[in-house]
C-alpha cells in the first residue's frame, strides 16, 4: 500500500493537471492553465506574461497547494505587492482551493499560513510588511532563510514587487 501512495504522489509531481483534477476537484482548465500547469512541473523558474483577468492568481494559489502536497517537507513563499493582495487574492484562493477540494487536504490553515509540520508549510507575506520594518534592507531580508529540498517561491503581480527582492530570494 505504501509502494501504490508514492506511486501516486510521484504521478502527481510530474502532473499538476492530474491534481488539479483529480484531488481539488477542478472541473475544466482553460488551454493556457494547463500549459501553465505543465511548465511549472518543467522548469525551476517561470514568469507567467498575460493580460488582467485571465485567472493567474487563481492558478497561483492551487499551484501553491500542488507543490506544497505533491513535495514532502516543501516550503512555498507568496508574496504580492501589498498585504491586501496577498492575505485577500491570492490566499483567498488558497483558502477557496483548500476548502473545496474533492480530497481533505489537511494541514492548519489559517489566513497566510498552511502547515503540515514544522518543516512544512505554506505562508504569504508583502514585502512591505515581511520584515516588520521600515528598512528596505531588512524588509527585502524576510525573504531570505527559507530552506528545504522543495521551495517554491510565487510573486503575483510582480509588476508592483521591488527589482532587488529577486535577487535576494536567488539566495
Amino acid at each position: 500500500e505504501l509502494k501504490e501512495l508514492a506511486r501516486k504522489v510521484k504521478v502527481l509531481q510530474s502532473n499538476a493537471v492530474l491534481f488539479f483534477t483529480g484531488v481539488l476537484g477542478v472541473e475544466s482548465l482553460e488551454k493556457y492553465h494547463e500549459t501553465i500547469c505543465e511548465k511549472v512541473v518543467e522548469y525551476d523558474r517561470l514568469a507567467i506574461k498575460a493580460c488582467h483577468a485571465v485567472g493567474k492568481t487563481w492558478i497561483m494559489g492551487r499551484i501553491s497547494l500542488w507543490f506544497l502536497k505533491c513535495f514532502k517537507n516543501s516550503i512555498v513563499i507568496t508574496t504580492a505587492p501589498t498585504n491586501r493582495q496577498v492575505e485577500t487574492l491570492l490566499w483567498g484562493e488558497i483558502r477557496k482551493a483548500h476548502r473545496n477540494s474533492k480530497t481533505r487536504l489537511g494541514g492548519k490553515l489559517l489566513n497566510k499560513k498552511l502547515t503540515i509540520d514544522d518543516d512544512w508549510y505554506a505562508m504569504g507575506f508583502s514585502p512591505s510588511t515581511g520584515a516588520a520594518s521600515d528598512s528596505d534592507e531588512q524588509q527585502g531580508s524576510a525573504f531570505q532563510g527559507f530552506h528545504a529540498k522543495h521551495v517554491m517561491i510565487i510573486f503575483d503581480e510582480t509588476k508592483g514587487i521591488p527589482r532587488d527582492l529577486y535577487t535576494m530570494t536567488e539566495g
